[in-house]
């Protein structure tokens, strides 16, 4: 199985270490896992709005879809 994610560094909902801990246990059961932490960002790194950011957005979706 693989798993891409995508997530804001300063997200106060999915903090580092929860992120880190989640990796971990999907890798311990044989997950490929590859995660993108945006810095400067905090929950919605791709949703248009107050924490909206086009450069992280526009990376993000060139991250996924060569991933694809």
């Amino acid at each position: 199985m693989r798993v891409l994610g995508h997530v804001g560094a300063e997200d106060p909902y999915e903090p580092s270490e929860q992120v880190a801990l989640v990796t971990a246990r999907l890798r311990a059961a044989g997950a490929a896992v590859t995660v993108y932490a945006y810095r400067g960002v905090g929950h919605l790194v791709t949703d248009p709005g107050q924490e909206f950011d086009p450069a992280g957005c526009e990376l993000a979706w060139q991250r996924t879809l060569a991933w694809l």
